[in-house]
């Protein structure tokens, strides 16, 4: 080994006194960058380039040893959310991306609402999974995927769609913009009942409220099952017209609102099917220079008052109530959570709505309980 000279001597002290300067990740990424932009120009070009490597290496301040280290380095640890580099940190994911597909794949090939009535540990059997129902259910809310009541209306038919197509044509050429609908007042009628109700739960994702596959068939009751049943009640047009119109919506009348009362084709509302000459509920109506129009048949995604019983009926079944007036209680409580603000939302979603029923043909759409998605 050649003898150090004095001047090397005091360049080594001197280093070696130096405070060794930390390298910041960004600028380990400018030196491994600028040098892969070298050789892939050398690969291309040929070595007659300006720089070299140890033109970076001073331009950044580092040694050569350093400078190719941060070179071939891989990745910082530090980094995050980077595509092309393996997860070495942390345990091991216990359900893979394969094994969420797997899942997916199941549920996605039912026929029917039954089909997708399974619970989460069933799930995970099928798929060949020795993890808990907790797990599975966590990982699937992640791609969307959650449990709910069925939706229990039927599938639309051609000859329905077709009657909904031409509805939602005529509403949204009269009422085209979301401030028309700020005079539209819904009106509907609900069912609350005592103990619990026969639906199924499924797996789902949100805007598949209304898919075929994830819509609970009712079947009509034969004659021996409707004999068992106690009683069958159904608001009359005398009812709707003395309890209701002549009484709620007569405030309005006297107090000078503007509006238009949407209402469902219920009979006891006096639909066209079911009106005779010198129907009162059209009389009072024509008296009292009210304007209304009845909503499509099974159309619950044009209605927004039917986006507010899903949530109303959620509140109820959370208490035990096995009674009428614990029932009746429960129904104006949930009514009462019901925020301004949230149905104005979907007051406002109308001429969204109708266009998406015509995008779709007349079928329906995502929507109902909520906004779509």
């Amino acid at each position: 080994m050649a003898p150090q000279t004095r001047a090397a001597a005091l360049l080594a002290e001197d280093r070696r006194k130096r405070p060794r300067e930390h390298i910041t990740t960004p600028t380990k990424a400018k030196i491994k960058g600028a040098i892969e932009y070298i050789n892939d120009t050398r690969r291309i070009d040929g070595f007659n380039r300006t720089y070299t490597h140890a033109d970076i290496f001073r331009r950044y301040g580092v040694s050569k040893t350093r400078g190719y280290e941060y070179a071939k380095a891989e990745t910082e640890r530090r980094e995050r959310n980077i595509p092309n580099r393996r997860e070495t940190r942390g345990r091991p994911p216990k359900i893979t991306d394969e094994d969420i597909q797997r899942m997916t794949d199941i549920l996605e090939s039912a026929d029917c609402a039954e089909e997708r009535a399974i619970d989460w540990d069933t799930l995970a059997l099928e798929t060949g999974l020795d993890v808990s129902s907790r797990t599975i259910r966590r990982a699937m809310e992640k791609h969307g995927y959650f449990k709910c009541v069925a939706c229990r209306k039927p599938y639309c038919n051609k000859q329905l769609a077709e009657m909904r197509l031409n509805r939602a044509k005529l509403w949204l050429d009269k009422y085209p913009t979301p401030d028309h609908w700020k005079y539209i007042r819904f009106s509907d009628e609900v069912h609350f009942g005592m103990g619990p109700q026969g639906k199924l739960v499924i797996i789902r994702k949100r805007g598949e409220r209304y898919c075929p596959k994830c819509i609970q068939r009712v079947e009509e009751w034969d004659d021996a099952e409707k004999l068992k049943v106690h009683a069958w009640a159904a608001m009359t047009q005398d009812v709707y017209l003395k309890e209701i119109l002549q009484t709620e919506v007569q405030e309005w009348v006297d107090r000078g609102d503007f509006f238009v009362l949407e209402e469902d084709q219920d009979s006891g509302h006096a639909p066209p099917r079911s009106r005779k000459k010198g129907n009162a509920v059209q009389q009072w109506k024509e008296q009292n220079g009210v304007h209304s129009y009845f909503n499509c048949a099974g159309s619950p995604d044009l209605a927004i008052i039917e986006d507010c019983w899903q949530p109303t009926k959620q509140y109820v079944r959370k208490y035990r109530h096995f009674n009428p007036e614990e029932t009746r209680e429960l129904a104006i409580e949930a009514w009462g959570e019901l925020k301004q603000e949230w149905i104005n939302k979907r007051v406002l979603s109308m001429p969204d709505r109708l266009r998406k029923v015509i995008e779709a043909g007349g079928q329906l759409i995502g929507y109902g309980g909520g906004l779509a998605g």
